[in-house]
Formats: structure tokens, C-alpha cells, sequence
């Protein structure tokens, strides 16, 4: 058995994350577009349960303006301040994109 180079592991895992903290805040853009007066509550716990893996996730791999931008998200959906939900889902985006990795992928 042949040990793996830890960074060449480290970068498959980050690249792993990227994709799933992707994939969840177009999930999470989804959601925060839909909410309006009378949203479910089921919607604003999904929201913020996204919103925390994502500021987890980001943090562990050292993206930690998309932590930051998550974790202020998450704390709008747990106030439920719709007003505020668009532009911090904006800014997530943004934080996302701008990772290295973060980009669409190329497949």
C-alpha cells in the first residue's frame, strides 16, 4: 500500500467541498428567493441549515470570507429579515466564486 502525498489529499478534499458549498448555495439562492410573507418554517430551518454547513465547511478549508458572509446569511434567516437576504446571498456568491476553486467547474 502506497502512502498518498497529504497535500495532493488536502487539495482533492478542498476541491470536494468547493463543489458541495456550490451546490448548496444554489440550493440556499433557490430557497432565500422564494421567501415571502407566510414562508413555511420548514423553509427558513432549511435555509438556515444550509447556511451553516456552508459556514463550516468554508471556514475548515480557510475560505473565511465565505464563512463570514455565510454566518451573517445565517443569522438574517434565523431573525427572518427578508430585506437583508438577497444582499447577503449576494455576497456569499460572490465570496464563493472568488475562492480559489470556486469557479464553475470545468468537467
Amino acid at each position: 500500500m502506497t502512502a498518498q502525498d497529504p497535500e495532493a489529499v488536502l487539495a482533492q478534499l478542498s476541491e470536494r467541498a468547493a463543489h458541495r458549498n456550490r451546490q448548496r448555495a444554489d440550493r440556499l439562492g433557490r430557497l432565500c428567493a422564494d421567501l415571502e410573507p407566510g414562508t413555511p418554517d420548514e423553509m427558513w430551518i432549511e435555509g438556515v441549515e444550509l447556511a451553516h454547513q456552508i459556514a463550516g465547511s468554508t471556514g475548515t478549508f480557510g475560505n473565511m470570507a465565505a464563512s463570514g458572509r455565510a454566518r451573517e446569511l445565517l443569522e438574517a434567516l434565523q431573525a427572518r429579515d427578508r430585506a437583508a437576504v438577497p444582499g447577503l446571498m449576494g455576497a456569499l456568491r460572490a465570496a464563493l466564486e472568488a475562492a480559489p476553486g470556486g469557479g464553475p467547474e470545468q468537467l
